[in-house]
């Protein structure tokens, strides 16, 4: 009988890297990447061969839905082994933010998120020691916890931790950034345009890539070789930042207690 393992990537969190340039790595595995979930549940119950490896992989994107992704996943797969991968909170609603205004929504920071309400992500949703307490009383099998900060100091430890956990070895990788971050002044031009020009995120593939792609790239391409903008006031200042960093302190610490690395 197979062994089942889910990684429930939380956005910017390395995610697009385990998804790309390590989980297709891994031996004697079958990868399934970014299936829906109800898909990849019906599909992996669905398999009766013994010419199945011994071990399925799951990876898909979550964050704001994690606990219904996981009381789904213990209603089918109860003994399966859940990955997750966490970063602080300041630093990864900063991440978020850039990555939203990147992809061309026009919202300064403190409408995005505060303390107090938000626009996508509300206050709650960046507690994660809830959600490991939810995964360990939900799943019959130890679960995996990893700090983002690990997988940037010690890459192949990082690495190392995941294929241990799931009981393969795996072929030799390259420790590189999926996607380069851009600067806050290219960021700036892509919020600046946004108010005039539509480049969000778009359902058509043929709108994506003929419109909203090249005009996206464009602009932070311009943006990097254009004088930084007289505009303030987009992203949080230190201060911001500092409030964040010390509403979740004890949150955070009580995740740092879980993480195997």
């Amino acid at each position: 009988m197979s062994e089942i393992f889910f990684h429930l990537g939380i956005g910017k969190t390395g995610t697009k890297f385990l998804q790309y340039d390590f989980f297709p790595f891994l031996k004697n595995t079958m990868y399934i990447h970014r299936w829906r979930i109800q898909k990849a549940t019906e599909f992996i119950s669905s398999i009766k061969s013994s010419k199945i490896p011994k071990k399925i992989l799951y990876s898909g994107e979550y964050d704001v839905e994690i606990e219904k992704i996981v009381k789904l996943i213990s209603k089918s797969f109860p003994h399966s082994g859940i990955i997750l991968v966490f970063r602080r909170q300041d630093e990864w609603i900063l991440s978020q933010y850039k990555r939203f205004i990147k992809n061309g929504y026009h919202l300064k920071f403190k409408d995005f998120f505060n303390l107090k309400d938000g626009f996508y992500y509300k206050p709650n949703d960046l507690f994660f020691y809830p959600k490991i307490e939810l995964i360990l009383s939900e799943m019959k099998k130890e679960p995996l916890f990893l700090n983002y900060d690990s997988l940037k100091s010690k890459g192949i430890d990082f690495l190392s931790k995941i294929s241990k956990y799931i009981g393969v070895d795996f072929f030799p990788v390259r420790l590189k950034r999926r996607h380069t971050s851009y600067s806050e002044k290219q960021l700036k031009y892509s919020y600046i345009f946004s108010k005039f020009l539509k480049f969000t995120p778009s359902e058509s593939i043929l709108k994506r890539f003929t419109y909203v792609l090249p005009t996206r790239y464009s602009i932070l391409y311009l943006g990097a070789l254009l004088p930084s903008p007289n505009y303030d006031h987009i992203f949080p200042s230190e201060q911001e930042l500092e409030e964040i960093r010390e509403f979740y302190r004890e949150d955070w610490e009580k995740c740092l207690s879980a993480f195997a690395l």
